[in-house]
């Protein structure tokens, strides 16, 4: 789903009422009809006298298509588009995420800082058990894609996830779960590889993570042999 954020209240792109609450600029109003003729525009005093309109807070508009936001775009004047552009930055996260990283991506130092805190879930520093959690990555992985990482980077942090949840499965017990969730990792790294004519940079890497699998005697071998039989090897 996709949220933005108005005056601390959410909207979310699947349906179709906008709640501006007390206080809001108004001007908004014309961009969103602009969008969104069929959209219904209420008060946040509306909803507490009409209370069946409120859903914890929640507030809903349809999504937008990439024409209608092209003709809108096309419209506006170049200074009314900056004004946007630098509202967006600064009223949303993402946005100014995407700016700070274009502008100045520093992606070996992301990659860096990425790699110490998915090593941290498996041999932490300052707790005793480790956590262990694919989530850590997949969490890394989704952002540097979303900004546009360089793909050679991205499949780097694809293969040293899987490296170091083997070097950790080699000493450590670990629940059925690890195995299934390294495959789904697994699964994505190779779809990624051959997606992205990276294999050539990451054969042996990935070779040696499926031969692991066989020397620690992992189950679920065949979804890790259907995984491979999307990279062409040949």
């Amino acid at each position: 789903m996709i949220l933005l954020e108005l005056k601390g209240y959410k909207l979310s792109l699947y349906t179709f009422i906008i709640v501006f609450p007390k206080g809001i600029d108004f001007s908004y109003t014309s961009f969103i009809r602009s969008l969104f003729p069929t959209v219904r525009i209420v008060s946040w005093a509306y909803l507490l006298i009409n209370s069946c309109f409120c859903l914890n807070r929640y507030v809903y508009i349809r999504t937008v298509s990439k024409r209608a936001l092209k003709k809108y775009l096309a419209s506006l004047e170049k200074s009314a588009l900056e004004e946007q552009v630098i509202d967006l930055y600064e009223r949303f996260a993402p946005v100014k995420k995407y700016y700070d990283f274009v502008f100045n991506p520093k992606e070996e130092k992301l990659i860096q800082e990425a790699k110490s805190r998915i090593a941290n879930e498996y041999f932490p520093v300052k707790r005793k058990r480790p956590k262990a959690r694919r989530s850590v990555a997949q969490k890394y992985l989704k952002h540097f894609r979303t900004l546009g990482m360089a793909p050679y980077l991205v499949a780097d942090l694809m293969l040293y996830n899987l490296e170091i949840a083997q070097t950790f499965s080699r000493e450590k017990r670990v629940p059925e779960a690890f195995y299934k969730s390294m495959l789904n990792s697994f699964t994505e790294a190779t779809q990624y590889l051959s997606q992205e004519a990276l294999l050539s940079d990451f054969k042996g890497r990935i070779l040696s993570v499926y031969e692991e699998v066989s020397i620690q005697g992992w189950p679920l071998k065949e979804g890790f042999n259907r995984a491979m039989d999307l990279l062409d090897l040949e």
